[in-house]
């Protein structure tokens, strides 16, 4: 019966009402040829969505991992920082660096070197928590949880004739 409702509706489409009568036999081959047009539609969607999720979870594994080697490179930056910090400021006191070629300008150099390396070592954490940040939420969004896990609650009503979609973020 279903089916029948079905087919008449889409042959009533396709051909209009008057044409719909005069083919009335054809509606259990509307209907069955709607119902597997339909049912590819939803398969080519449910593997969409499916793909999304797998993407967005090989992405959100992919920035954790970086997010843990970034921390030991950042630890390492530090450290030489810290060692080329001690050696510009006791450089006057070493004599030994001079005779070794060392001049207050190399010395200055592997500062500034230290810096650098240290500013990239942070870049490349904090690029890692935004690709982290943005691969959950396409992941929340994939698994149709996004909403829930921000707050975002919606209450629909009509106003008048016009429907209407109240949108609201809870506080955390």
């Amino acid at each position: 019966m279903a089916d029948e409702a079905i087919g008449v509706g889409a042959v009533r489409r396709v051909f209009g009402h008057a044409d719909a009568c005069r083919h009335e036999h054809l509606v259990p081959f509307h209907a069955h040829r709607l119902g597997k047009q339909i049912k590819a539609e939803v398969d080519e969607m449910m593997q969409n969505v499916i793909a999304e999720s797998q993407i967005s979870l090989r992405r959100v594994t992919s920035a954790r991992e970086t997010l843990q080697s970034a921390l030991p490179a950042i630890e390492a930056a530090r450290a030489d920082l810290q060692q080329n910090r001690r050696r510009w400021e006791s450089f006057a006191l070493i004599e030994g660096d001079i005779a070794e070629g060392q001049t207050p300008t190399t010395v200055l150099d592997q500062l500034l070197d230290s810096q650098e390396r240290l500013t990239a070592a942070e870049l490349v954490y904090t690029q890692a928590e935004l690709e982290l940040k943005t691969a959950e939420i396409a992941l929340q969004r994939s698994m149709g949880t996004l909403l829930i896990h921000q707050n975002v609650n919606f209450q629909s009503s009509y106003q008048g004739d016009v429907p209407h979609l109240d949108i609201h973020q809870s506080p955390r």
